[in-house]
C-alpha cells in the first residue's frame, strides 16, 4: 500500500489542471482535462485502446494489455488467465463526445462506495482536442482526503499517459 501511494502522489502533479474539487465527509470529487493535437475522432479512438494508455502498475494483473472497454458489455475490464475484473460498468458512450462510468476504481471496489467517471472530448478547433474528465466517489470510504488524493493521482497519471499516447 506505501509503494502505491508513493506511485500515486508522485503523479499528481503531471497534469497541471488536476484538482480534487470537493471533499465532504462521506466523498470527493476529483477533475482534470488536457489538450492534444488531435480531432476529436482521433483521440477517442485511441481512448478506446486503454490496454495501450493505462498503467501496468494500476491492473490486477500487472498488465495493461489485458484491459478493454468493451462498449457494447458495457465493460471496462480486465481479463486474464481465467481471471476477470471488472473494473467499471460503461454506462453512457457517445463516441467522439464522452463515455460515463460507474463504479469503483481499484481498492475502492472493496469499499462500501459508488462512483460516476465522466470522460468528456471536446474539439478546440479542427485539429485540437480537450480530453477531461470528472470521478465524483460517495460511500463509506474512510479517510476522504488520502483516498481523493490516491485516486487524482491514479487518474492523473492515466490521462498523462493517454496524451502522451496520442501525440506519439
Amino acid at each position: 500500500m506505501r509503494s502505491f501511494l508513493l506511485t500515486i502522489f508522485l503523479f499528481t502533479s503531471l497534469a497541471s489542471n488536476a484538482e480534487v474539487t470537493k471533499q465532504t465527509a462521506n466523498g470527493f470529487e476529483i477533475t482534470n482535462s488536457v489538450k492534444v493535437s488531435a480531432d476529436t475522432s482521433q483521440s477517442y479512438q485511441q481512448f478506446l485502446k486503454v490496454g495501450q494508455w493505462w498503467h501496468d502498475s494500476h491492473t490486477y494483473s500487472g498488465k495493461a494489455a489485458n484491459m478493454t472497454l468493451d462498449i457494447e458489455s458495457g465493460c471496462f475490464c480486465e481479463r486474464w488467465d481465467n481471471n476477470i475484473v471488472r473494473h467499471m460498468n460503461i454506462v453512457m458512450a457517445q463516441p467522439n463526445k464522452q463515455q460515463v462510468w460507474r463504479g469503483g476504481l481499484g481498492p475502492l471496489q472493496t469499499l462500501a462506495a459508488s462512483g460516476a467517471l465522466i470522460w468528456q472530448f471536446k474539439a478546440v478547433d479542427n485539429k485540437t482536442t480537450a480530453i477531461s474528465y470528472t470521478y465524483k466517489v460517495h460511500g463509506d470510504i474512510g479517510d476522504v482526503k488520502m483516498w481523493s488524493k490516491a485516486v487524482d493521482g491514479v487518474l492523473t497519471q492515466q490521462l498523462t499517459r493517454l496524451q502522451e499516447r496520442i501525440q506519439k
